[in-house]
């Protein structure tokens, strides 16, 4: 049986499973693969690599870098919600940046 693009189907459930538990959900104070790649699906960046590895803006709708490449400002995009249906701010940003 061949599984080529021709095989996708759209709609229906995914299920993965590891053979191990994640020690935590909590990427930035854990080292193992199991953390890192289960929180990708749940964590959202500002910045992700595009198909060709270049850095591009995901949460951030643009990013302007100074001449001196020192001091980068990230312009959030409008309407990303959280959980609790609040909208992203450039507080929560700061909030997980000095975390």
């Amino acid at each position: 049986m061949a599984f080529g693009a021709g095989a996708q189907a759209d709609g229906g459930t995914l299920t993965v499973g590891y053979d191990s538990q994640p020690n935590s959900l909590d990427a930035q104070m854990s080292t193992t693969l199991y953390t890192r790649e289960l929180s990708r699906t749940f964590y959202e960046t500002l910045v992700t690599l595009n198909g060709d590895y270049q850095p591009v803006p995901f949460l951030a709708e643009s990013i302007e870098t100074s001449d001196d490449r020192k001091t980068f400002t990230f312009v959030l995009r409008k309407g990303v919600m959280f959980h609790d249906g609040t909208e992203m701010t450039a507080e929560d940003v700061v909030a997980s940046m000095t975390r």
